[in-house]
């Protein structure tokens, strides 16, 4: 495929050169590699990806189309909208950092103040003693210790682009902390191993997004855990499958 040409002079007035951007695709992270000449995008070269080729491949065409129009404001690939995302998210940052090196350097002064010892002085002496009594008290836990498995239904979305299925996890709980969240995975015989990808990036997140359990394992609570993109309802079956397991956990129970 011949390279794309702009197909109008660009409206960037930055520095001539090769500035790079990174966005956040399906599978990971995309790399780009922006020329800008005379305010103009003459080349976005894909420096790397981590999606699929098949997706990526389509995704791809926004290239050509950003270099004719000198401009982001493109339409995403229908059928690879996440691909197509994560180029023009690294196409922006490539510009933003032409932007940058235009700003004038800002120049930091740092004034220091000296504040002279105060004089010498001589405290009274102090007579008697001073008892300290401290009583500490039991705190009650909240959990026994132990490895317990939860599981939640992953229900899908108005797409319905998956069949309904259990998904469980494995949560170690120690002296009231839960230290591990492990074997995020599907079950049932009607499970589709097509579904592991999507139950790995909500675990796990990506290069730019934080996963569901790490965001767990930090706040020690499931309240207010943002949902992994691309990856929505396993995500919240995750959360609910922790907090089955959480419940187990609890004493008494």
């Amino acid at each position: 495929t011949a390279p794309a040409k702009p197909g109008k002079k660009g409206a960037f007035p930055y520095p001539d050169g090769v500035y790079t951007g990174s966005g956040e695709g399906y599978g990971g992270i995309t790399k780009i590699e922006l020329t800008l000449k005379d305010g103009t995008i003459e080349k976005i070269h894909v420096v790397s990806n981590e999606d699929d080729e098949s997706f990526f491949k389509r995704a791809e065409t926004l290239i050509s189309l950003v270099i004719q129009r000198q401009s982001t404001d493109v339409d995403v690939v229908s059928g690879a909208t996440f691909s197509s995302d994560g180029i023009l998210e690294a196409i922006n940052e490539a510009l933003d950092a032409a932007k940058n090196a235009a700003q004038p350097a800002v120049t930091t002064t740092t004034t220091v103040t000296t504040i002279a010892p105060p004089e010498n002085t001589t405290a009274a002496p102090v007579t008697g003693t001073t008892s300290t009594e401290t009583t500490t008290e039991p705190i009650e836990k909240i959990y026994d210790d132990g490895t317990y498995v939860g599981t939640a239904d992953c229900y899908p979305d108005e797409d319905e682009d998956f069949v309904e299925y259990v998904l469980s996890v494995k949560v170690k709980i120690e002296n009231d902390q839960i230290v591990s969240i492990s074997d995020a995975s599907g079950a049932g015989d009607s499970y589709d191993k097509l579904n592991d990808r999507y139950i790995s990036r909500a675990a796990k997140g990506t290069g730019k997004i934080t996963g569901t359990i790490a965001q767990i394992l930090e706040k020690q609570h499931t309240d207010g855990i943002d949902a992994v993109s691309g990856a929505t309802c396993s995500s919240d079956a995750i959360v609910r499958a922790v907090d089955d397991a959480l419940a187990q956990a609890r004493k008494g129970a």
